[in-house]
């Protein structure tokens, strides 16, 4: 059962998006997963219909990510929509499931960096979303809104569970409209506990001093 909800605002109107993308801030990078081995990585570009299907390109040790979508009557796949290749029509919900380390004691905060390339039906104005987690999330914020064309927009969000689960699954649910999803990334970083913290911070330090000793 989903603990919590959370509802996202797509602002999304084509001249808005349009206003805001030639304003928007640069794009924002993910945290950074390639230097932590506890961190995981996975990207959907939906180029095929399969449903469930497995991440594009996935660095994930726990197991394998998987994006399922739950729909009634014909396929949701699209081959070419608006000129973008391999779309995912969200007419019900798409769930999203991340496998982490379930063997070590997870850390008490987990960041989820998530990143969606989408646009709206055409007959929706304002499109309202919602997004869960299971278990539920402490908190959600979205940090970016980008435009990419005159259809698809490209917004970056930063969900924090607390305590850190084993595993998390997204949902995403439009509401009173359909949404086309061309692109999904999502990185998970565990964040450890202020002393582990430290501790990092002081063998990072070591390890600095001493590489200017070897090359003095």
């Amino acid at each position: 059962m989903l603990k919590k909800r959370f509802t996202v605002m797509f602002v999304i109107v084509a001249g808005l998006a349009l206003a805001q993308g030639a304003s928007a801030a640069l794009y924002l990078e993910p945290p950074d997963w390639e230097n932590d081995p506890t961190a995981t990585y996975q990207i959907w570009n939906f180029d095929t219909a399969d449903n469930p299907t497995h991440a594009d390109n996935a660095q994930n040790p726990y197991g394998n990510p998987l994006a399922s979508i739950e729909y009634e009557g014909i396929t949701p796949w699209i081959d070419n929509y608006l000129g973008h290749q391999g779309v995912w029509r969200v007419e019900d919900w798409l769930k999203v499931h991340i496998p982490n380390d379930d063997k070590l004691s997870p850390p008490p905060m987990k960041n989820i960096w998530m990143q969606m390339v989408f646009t709206v039906g055409p007959e929706c104005q304002n499109c309202e979303s919602q997004i869960f987690t299971q278990p539920a999330y402490a908190s959600i914020d979205i940090l970016e809104v980008e435009a990419l064309d005159e259809n698809f927009v490209r917004a970056t969000y930063m969900i924090t569970l607390e305590p850190a689960p084993a595993s998390e699954d997204i949902y995403i649910l439009p509401r009173d409209c359909e949404i086309y999803i061309d692109s999904l990334t999502i990185h998970t970083v565990p964040v450890p506990e202020p002393a582990t913290l430290a501790l990092l911070a002081i063998g990072s330090a070591f390890t600095m001093i001493k590489k200017r000793k070897t090359n003095s």
